[in-house]
């Protein structure tokens, strides 16, 4: 049996901006060098980007922020969306001077998204932002996204997990029915909670 060691990471500092609705966005940064945000996708938070974080930390001064919902920033609040989300990363260019922004899934969206509004961001890398290719189901797609966000802003992420691997026909592709089984929903909430305790 092979031994699992822990890779070390760069380290770095917290701190946080605070975006135009008043809300607070925590970020943790890592290396020196022009600045690059790193957005995370929508079922991840800041933690997840550290090792890419670590990597290019030799070369950037790399932000990594919580998005709204999750780590260190604050809720979603009652009128997120798009316009949101660009007013966070707004601020938070503003306040480092970073001109970079990669991001994956939705956080690559939402840096495509920002480069049209945002006239700071010089370059954007975006690898594999959600698009909908598929528009006949875009409406069930989205209703699903919206059940999803309350879940993240009423706290019940566990319910937001279900909620996306529904959504994603996760269960298809896994072989389970179009509702997870009752055995998973509660393995579900249960892992999430570490994740809820460390808020």
């Amino acid at each position: 049996m092979k031994a699992v060691t822990k890779e070390k990471l760069t380290p770095y500092t917290k701190d946080f901006v605070t975006s135009a609705d008043g809300t607070r966005i925590g970020y943790r940064q890592p290396g020196s060098g022009p600045g690059v945000v790193l957005l995370h996708g929508g079922v991840n938070a800041s933690q997840h980007l550290m090792r890419l974080g670590s990597a290019l930390a030799g070369t950037f001064t790399v932000y990594i922020p919580d998005r709204r919902g999750r780590g260190m920033s604050g809720p979603l609040g009652a009128d997120y969306g798009l316009r949101a989300e660009d007013e966070d990363l707004a601020v938070l260019l503003k306040q480092t001077g970073a001109r970079n922004v990669f991001g994956v899934a939705d956080g690559a969206l939402f840096a495509l998204h920002g480069a049209l509004s945002l006239p700071n961001i010089e370059k954007v890398a975006a690898y594999e932002p959600l698009l909908f290719l598929d528009q006949p189901r875009l409406d069930k797609f989205l209703g699903f996204m919206q059940q999803f966000d309350q879940q993240l802003a009423w706290g019940r992420l566990g319910d937001a997990i279900v909620t996306t691997i529904k959504g994603l026909r996760y269960a298809e592709i896994m072989g389970l029915d179009s509702a997870a089984p009752p055995s998973t929903v509660p393995q579900l909430r249960d892992a999430s909670r570490g994740q809820e305790d460390q808020r």
